[in-house]
């Protein structure tokens, strides 16, 4: 997890600037350090440093958050990847989960499903 003394760094995936804003808010009050990145691209470039828990919004304006479940497992097997979707295509949200994320939260989700899935900071 994080360094004694520091904060867990969180990386939040969303490009709906509404979202990110009362998210970053919320769990900078519940101790995170929260980066946010409001694309597929930006999201590489932030895995690039050391992250504690992920939130990410499986569809962007730069394509499908699929893409990036992979990379996060591949860097950072064991922490919490909570995936937040309006998404409806059952089929899809059951691929989603084989691919070893921590929970899928159906839109709107709320703090405390989210809460439970990322832990404590």
């Amino acid at each position: 997890m994080s360094l004694k003394g520091s904060r867990p760094r969180l990386l939040l995936v969303e490009d709906d600037r509404a979202t990110y804003t009362a998210l970053r808010g919320i769990l900078n009050l519940r101790g995170w350090d929260v980066r946010v990145a409001t694309s597929i691209s930006d999201a590489r470039d932030a895995l690039a440093e050391r992250v504690d828990a992920v939130i990410l919004d499986l569809m962007l304006p730069d394509g499908a958050g699929e893409g990036l479940i992979a990379d996060v497992r591949g860097r950072f097997p064991g922490i919490p990847l909570a995936i937040t979707t309006g998404l409806g295509d059952g089929e899809r949200i059951d691929a989603v989960e084989r691919m070893g994320v921590t929970a899928v939260l159906r839109k709107p989700i709320t703090l405390a499903e989210l809460l439970k899935v990322i832990g404590g900071a």
